[in-house]
């Protein structure tokens, strides 16, 4: 009886280790792969650099140009590609570009995936297994985003660091001192926590000078620079800021830079 029970669990739990290793290559490898090697070795199968397609296991296996397998599976630091993106070779780094280079952290995917026997999932099973995560709003990897949907699901049900996504983030507010200036309250709290000190306070003939510029692309007039440095009332700043956004030349300046964004 024991015996017939130890073979049930064991039947159980090797279905479950079966699933794993297929969750993992959809959820981390392929999407890695997606990402950093693709474009050079599988997007556009008419330019697949030295001939090493890694679309699927079956090129991978097969190698490029040279003729070795691309990887053994079962055993990382005998493949080609591990190594490569490693940069343990000068004549084989992969990607090429340093701002591309994989982390630590990437690394070890890929070399967990060919230890553990390199598994090779259909795009059909793939997207079993990405849905199948969607139910999880959260989770070691991130948070999901509710969107309209992706190019595909990769980057439909991709997942983001929440500090990445502020702007999907519920709005708190925070308590201020009563009478702070709530912009100022972040620009200090930013430069508290770098250890830096701010510039000392501008003159008025210098703060007419930089929002003047900084609105209208344009230096205020003697007349504006008198008015203001004459106006002792506690509205002599929002006066001028209300002065340059009614201003034609503060629609000229803003307007010139979304018109070059559009080439027009």
């Amino acid at each position: 009886m024991k015996l017939f029970i130890f073979c049930i669990l064991a039947l159980v739990f090797s279905h479950l280790n079966a699933g794993e290793p297929k969750e993992f290559f959809s959820l981390k490898v392929y999407p890695l792969l997606k990402e950093k090697c693709f474009g050079c070795h599988g997007d556009d199968p008419k330019k697949v650099k030295g001939g090493f397609d890694i679309r699927s296991i079956e090129g991978i296996l097969a190698g490029g140009e040279s003729g070795e397998p691309g990887l053994v599976k079962g055993h990382a630091e005998q493949s080609f590609i591990y190594q490569s993106v490693l940069w343990s070779d000068e004549d084989y780094e992969m990607p090429p570009k340093k701002n591309d280079k994989l982390t630590k952290e990437q690394t070890d995917i890929v070399k967990k995936w060919i230890n553990t026997g390199a598994v090779w999932v259909s795009d059909e099973e793939r997207s079993k297994y990405l849905k199948r995560n969607t139910k999880k709003w959260e989770t070691a990897e991130g948070v999901l985003v509710k969107t309209s949907g992706g190019q595909d699901d990769n980057w439909t049900y991709r997942r983001y660091k929440k500090e990445n996504i502020w702007a999907y983030q519920a709005l708190a507010k925070p308590r201020l001192l009563k009478g702070t200036n709530p912009v100022d309250y972040f620009i200090q709290k930013q430069l508290s926590e770098h250890n830096m000190t701010p510039a000392s306070k501008a003159d008025k003939l210098t703060l007419i000078r930089r929002v003047t510029y900084d609105m209208t692309g344009l230096p205020p007039s003697l007349r504006e620079i008198d008015n203001f440095v004459k106006d002792d009332s506690p509205e002599a700043w929002s006066k001028v800021v209300d002065r340059l956004l009614n201003s034609q030349h503060y629609g000229e300046q803003w307007g010139q830079r979304w018109l070059d964004v559009v080439r027009y």
